[in-house]
């Protein structure tokens, strides 16, 4: 019998203390069931994204999440090639939609004249094409252009010589700087052309082909 009276003491003393715990527990959280977040955990800071969690199965859940937090480097919302068919049809710069005349700078990136000009007379070029100091250093592209029934009148640029489109996220484009015409780098390949095909001004290929929006290897390079 004593055994017995210790036990239930012993289970109603567990019993009153996870109470006095999930009591402590709700006054944290807020009494409302969702998760404990804290300010490190909401706030936005520099160098990180306020990002859902990818890939759980509760991505339409606020309280279910891991983490809101993630450190990115880089916008999580756009893909490789979502990313690449954004920097073939928009002004690095301003980020509308490119428009003759359009420039390239030796890294691959393109530009709508007109704001280039803006940035260099206001001296508000970024730090990230510091390289490019005055017109110059940029090339200005001869670009192929098809208009498009079904995009709200919207062009697309193709290569002169294949006719495939090279603003899209799978393919890509590079401009010959002696001559500025913008082509698909296998047309250049197959056909092993040393004169452009636009402007039938020579070229060296190993010296004047600049990869578009360049990534990983074409960049380093």
């Amino acid at each position: 019998l004593g055994l017995a009276s210790a036990y239930h003491r012993g289970a109603t003393l567990h019993k009153l203390r996870a109470g006095l715990t999930r009591c402590r527990r709700a006054d944290a959280m807020g009494g409302d069931g969702g998760q404990v977040i804290d300010r490190a955990t909401m706030v936005k800071c520099r160098g990180y994204g306020l990002t859902k969690e990818s890939g759980g199965r509760y991505n339409n859940s606020l309280g279910e999440m891991n983490s809101y937090l993630q450190m990115v480097s880089e916008d999580r919302g756009l893909g490789c090639l979502e990313r690449h068919r954004t920097r073939m049809t928009q002004c690095w710069l301003s980020q509308e939609t490119l428009r003759d005349p359009v420039v390239a700078c030796r890294l691959g990136n393109l530009y709508n004249k007109e704001a280039l000009i803006g940035a260099l007379l206001n001296k508000s070029v970024p730090q990230e094409v510091a390289h490019v100091r005055a017109l110059k250093d940029v090339k200005q592209c001869l670009i192929t252009w098809k208009e498009c029934e079904n995009e709200q009148g919207l062009r697309r640029m193709v290569c002169p010589v294949s006719r495939e489109d090279l603003d899209a996220g799978s393919s890509r484009a590079v401009v010959i700087w002696a001559s500025g015409a913008v082509v698909s780098p296998k047309s250049l390949k197959e056909l092993k052309l040393k004169e452009c095909p636009v402007t039938g001004k020579p070229f060296d290929p190993d010296k004047d082909v600049i990869p578009l929006a360049p990534e990983g290897e074409d960049l380093d390079r």
